[in-house]
This record gives C-alpha cells, structure tokens and sequence, in this order.
C-alpha cells in the first residue's frame, strides 16, 4: 500500500499543491474517521457482549430460584398428599372394622354354630 507521501507526489503533477493537500487531508481525515469508527463498533460489541452475559447471568440466577421454588412446593404437595392418604386410608380402615362387626352380628343371628368358623376366617382377613 503506498504512503501519503507517494499518493501526494503522485496527484501533484495532476493538481495543484494546496488540492493536492486538501485532498490528502480529506482522505487521512475520512480514513481516521473509519478506524474510530471500527474501534467504537469493536467497543459497542464488547458492550453488548457483557450485556449479554450479565442478562443471561441474571436469567441463570432467576432460573435457579424458580427451581428452587418449584421444588420446595412440589415437596409441600407431596407431604400433604401423604397426610391426606394417610387419614383416609385410617378412615376407610374404621369403615371397614365396623362392617366386620357387623358382618360377625349377621353371623352369629343367622347362624350360631358357624360363628366359630367366621370368626376365625375375618381373623385370618383382618390379622
């Protein structure tokens, strides 16, 4: 790539001195004006590019604390799910004791002498 220098010597002979430099001048002057540009959009990446990084930082965090949260209330659900089964299943046991007994007073009224041999086959069921 030539110089200034050779480019000026170069459009002299064509031009005169003072369009020459004027010319020079405009060229250099456009020529900085490129290379500030260049580093202002090298400069713009790397902001945007640490933008990026501390949004998508900040998305991480936000992320972690939803699952977090989503974990501690799937772990509340799952706790009173358990309760609740719990308490029917005790409910359904008091049910089913009560239609044992009065399954035993059916036996006994309709049938005394197999009341030995029901009384034994519910034990065996009801352990």
């Amino acid at each position: 790539m030539p110089t200034t220098l050779e480019v000026y010597e170069k459009i002299k002979t064509k031009l005169d001195t003072d369009t020459a430099k004027t010319l020079i001048e405009y060229i250099q002057e456009t020529v900085e004006k490129g290379s500030a540009t260049k580093e202002d959009l090298l400069k713009t990446e790397a902001d945007l590019s640490k933008q990026v990084s501390d949004v998508e930082a900040r998305l991480d965090k936000r992320i972690a604390d939803v699952e977090v949260r989503l974990d501690k209330r799937m772990t509340d659900v799952e706790v009173g799910m358990n309760a609740r089964i719990t308490q029917e299943i005790h409910r359904l046991e008091s049910r089913l004791y009560i239609v044992a007994a009065v399954l035993l007073g059916f036996i006994l009224l309709s049938n005394p002498e197999g009341f030995q041999k029901s009384l034994k086959f519910l034990a065996g069921l009801f352990g």
